[in-house]
């Protein structure tokens, strides 16, 4: 898994919305056109994540849901291996973008792009640090789209090794851009 971070004080991110609405969504009530289109687990993470306080940002077409993803402000729990995971505190100016998405026919038409922007405005103005994302190291589409809105990777990978009914982590750090990394 890479951790990638973006600093929220590198400038703005574009208004641009390409056309579509933004709304950020605090409750079930509103994901109902979403949660029709995504895995049958979907539903209830998200019911988790509103529980938590959570908030997810929602970019809607006539007012169906398009492109989504959530941001947290608590401890992430990072999948490590099925079996494992590694819990990433989150200091007060830190925000963690999790679980985004864009129902296919709108990929490639800017739609993740608008929902992030108002993401990184809305959080910008309530004097936020830096986001951090994890993705995937196989996500390379992913990857790709971060490092073209800014992000750089700081996290190589985290492995993890059990001895003696322990845990022991281990986490190799970098700053290099992502560019050199794809």
């Amino acid at each position: 898994m890479y951790l990638l971070e973006l600093p929220l004080d590198s400038g703005s991110a574009s208004l641009n919305h390409y056309g579509y609405q933004v709304e950020i969504i605090s409750t079930m009530d509103g994901l109902n056109t979403l949660t029709k289109r995504r895995e049958s687990w979907f539903g209830e993470v998200a019911a988790k994540r509103f529980s938590q306080g959570d908030l997810c940002f929602a970019l809607k077409k006539n007012g169906e849901i398009i492109s989504c993803l959530f941001a947290t402000l608590k401890p992430v729990v990072v999948p490590i291996r099925p079996y494992l995971e590694y819990n990433l505190p989150l200091d007060k100016e830190t925000v963690c973008l999790i679980d985004a998405f864009t129902v296919p026919e709108f990929r490639g038409a800017h739609a993740y792009s608008a929902v992030f922007n108002a993401f990184y405005n809305y959080f910008k103005g309530k004097k936020f640090k830096r986001i951090f994302v994890f993705i995937k190291p196989d996500n390379i589409i992913s990857l790709k789209v971060h490092q073209k809105l800014g992000f750089h990777r700081i996290i190589m990978d985290i492995k993890s090794i059990r001895v003696f009914g322990m845990n022991k982590h281990f986490i190799k750090w970098t700053n290099k851009a992502a560019e050199e990394i794809l």
